[in-house]
């Protein structure tokens, strides 16, 4: 194996990646963004991985601004900086949904559709849209999608926007609307 991806694997220890990558010697990518290591993780991969040719390390909260020297003094190409990620969020087109927010949102890119549908319920919750609900909970009744595509709330933002993405001058921006809304439109 010459790739190995970690991308947003915050649960994953320094201990961890190093078990992992001690296994691995002939790595020669090494995607550990948006995760918790640290310097010392760093510093261990790339006495471990003399393949090394890149790392990418964007959003690594717990890494200082000069931990990455160690792979530059190398010649390891880094891939570095803040995890910055916008996008809309608002009713469909035809939903009767009132909107929550008139601004752009900000995260992270690996930020789980689990908290943005989170967020989407609390935001719909303070909007006293029972009257849009009858007698269901907001969580049994909300989709949120992209391009018309249902998301699954396992799915990251970047890969919403890899997936069902297809204009990069443009934020991503996602909808949401009633499940029984989409049921009659495709029948």
């Amino acid at each position: 194996m010459r790739k190995i991806c970690f991308l947003g694997c915050a649960n994953l220890k320094d201990s961890g990646i190093i078990g992992l990558v001690s296994q691995l010697s002939c790595l020669e990518e090494i995607d550990v963004g948006s995760t918790n290591i640290t310097g010392q993780t760093l510093r261990d991969i790339v006495t471990i991985c003399l393949n090394l040719r890149t790392v990418n390390i964007t959003g690594c909260k717990k890494l200082n601004n000069h931990d990455d020297l160690v792979l530059k003094k190398n010649n390891i190409n880094v891939e570095a900086g803040e995890d910055v990620f916008r996008f809309h969020l608002m009713p469909d087109y035809n939903s009767d949904l009132p909107k929550i927010t008139h601004s752009v949102l900000k995260t992270r890119s690996t930020l789980s559709l689990h908290k943005v549908y989170r967020y989407l319920f609390k935001k719909l919750q303070e909007a006293n849209v029972e009257e849009y609900l009858g007698d269901e909970t907001v969580e049994n009744v909300i989709l949120i999608l992209c391009n018309g595509a249902v998301l699954e709330t396992s799915m990251q933002l970047k890969q919403v926007k890899d997936l069902h993405w297809p204009f990069d001058e443009k934020l991503l921006t996602l909808t949401y609307r009633r499940k029984d809304t989409l049921r009659k439109e495709t029948l």
